[in-house]
């Protein structure tokens, strides 16, 4: 098993960070957007229930495309499997365990 650069660590690192920033925040928005109609006592008109349906399956429909798209090795662009995490890469063995 091959070693990365520094510059291929700090770029997993990076899209690590990133990763978890972007599903923290997602899983933020969909919490309040439950949250603030049941807090609030609001109720929803039939359209606006089902626009908020359609944003919610549209947002984690992106953020699985996203994930999918981004979460890559940076050295042959292949993606990370759930075993390796963001460790090593399985398809061209290289390892980011610094």
């Amino acid at each position: 098993m091959k070693q990365a650069t520094p510059e291929q660590i700090e770029r997993v690192r990076h899209i690590r960070k990133l990763m978890a920033t972007v599903w923290l925040t997602a899983m933020g928005c969909f919490f309040a957007s439950m949250m603030i109609p049941y807090l609030f006592d609001l109720h929803l008109s039939p359209f606006w229930g089902r626009l908020r349906s359609c944003g919610i399956a549209g947002g984690g429909l992106g953020l699985v495309i996203f994930s999918i798209a981004f979460w890559r090795c940076p050295v042959c662009k292949s993606p990370f499997t759930r075993q390796s995490g963001d460790k090593y890469c399985e398809k061209c063995d290289t390892k980011y365990d610094a």
